[in-house]
């Protein structure tokens, strides 16, 4: 089975020679990736060649930023309070509709369990509601 065609195969190899693609052990090596992805990425297209390295890039990126810059892990009452931020800045329905966080809290005592950090009552609520991407409500089960 072959993966890429010849011209694809040139294009690889063509990125793999700017940049070589080898773990990552450095700021520096990390700064040159994040400009190669860039510069991909503004393309318009890819070809396969452009794309398989793009991912490969992409992987070893992300194992070095694992290592080296992970981010804490956020509670349920943090994890909350964000969306509930991001929902007043997504929400700006002039026809006065309920706002993202008045539509999570169903049951009374909701919105005051997340400003004390009540963990176990956000757990519920965050099974009850989740506020998309675009800003919009959607109800789901979390599992």
């Amino acid at each position: 089975m072959k993966l890429l065609s010849k011209r694809q195969q040139d294009t690889y190899l063509r990125l793999v020679q700017e940049l070589p693609l080898v773990s990552i052990g450095s700021d520096e090596h990390l700064i040159a990736a994040q400009e190669m992805i860039d510069r991909l990425t503004d393309q318009k297209k890819l070809d396969g060649g452009e794309q398989a390295y793009l991912d490969a890039l992409c992987d070893l990126v992300v194992v070095y930023e694992d290592r080296h810059y992970s981010l804490p892990v956020a509670s349920d009452a943090d994890l909350l309070r964000h969306l509930m931020e991001e929902g007043r800045h997504a929400n700006s329905n002039p026809q006065g509709d309920r706002s993202c966080q008045e539509r999570a809290f169903g049951n009374p005592g909701g919105k005051e369990a997340v400003q004390q950090g009540n963990d176990r009552h956000v757990g519920n609520v965050l099974s009850r509601a989740a506020i998309g991407a675009d800003g919009e409500h959607r109800r789901r089960e979390i599992e």
